[in-house]
């Protein structure tokens, strides 16, 4: 990656997007505040392995494999029970569609906000603070 595309990539990340979320062991997928905090080193290994032909080809093999319902049944209880030796509780939330938000960056880059929901999730809620550092 050169150095402009990964500038541009960084503050674009850092400027329009949170974080991804991190798993909690005590409120797995409910609505937690954390977030996924790797460090650089975790981060280009993740990103030499897709410039992988072979990593991709195993793992677009693996998504369209959990496509299958019955897969995705037995790798969710191999995941259960593998995270549950670790003391992790994991609970798998399956978001149901809504509808798309079609907006732009500054008019140029296009933007869409996928609009989901889940009966397992808390209801958002929109709480109104002077100071939303404190509250």
């Amino acid at each position: 990656m050169s150095e402009s595309t990964a500038t541009q990539n960084s503050s674009a990340r850092n400027k329009h997007c949170p974080p991804p979320p991190r798993r909690n062991s005590k409120n797995c997928g409910g609505g937690g505040t954390e977030y996924l905090d790797i460090t650089k080193e975790e981060f280009e290994r993740i990103e030499d392995a897709l410039k992988k032909e072979e990593f991709r080809k195993l793992f677009f093999e693996y998504c369209e494999e959990i496509q299958d319902p019955e897969n995705r049944k037995l790798y969710e209880k191999e995941i259960k029970q593998f995270e549950a030796e670790r003391g992790v509780d994991v609970r798998f939330i399956n978001p149901e569609p809504g509808f798309v938000i079609k907006t732009s960056e500054d008019g140029v880059t296009k933007c869409f906000i996928n609009i989901a929901k889940s009966a397992e999730l808390t209801r958002p809620s929109n709480k109104f603070c002077l100071n939303p550092e404190t509250g």
